[in-house]
């Protein structure tokens, strides 16, 4: 992660790197069901 002098201010960017990491992951997951159906 980050290396930040401040405890909290590195565990809010480690917090935000792992909610981004899943909105990447869920987002592509709905990309996958998503395209087919609106290519129609």
């Amino acid at each position: 992660g980050a290396r930040e002098p401040q405890a909290t201010a590195s565990q809010a960017f480690t917090r935000f790197g792992d909610a981004h990491r899943q909105i990447g992951q869920h987002g592509m997951a709905l990309l996958a069901i998503a395209a087919p159906v609106s290519i129609r």
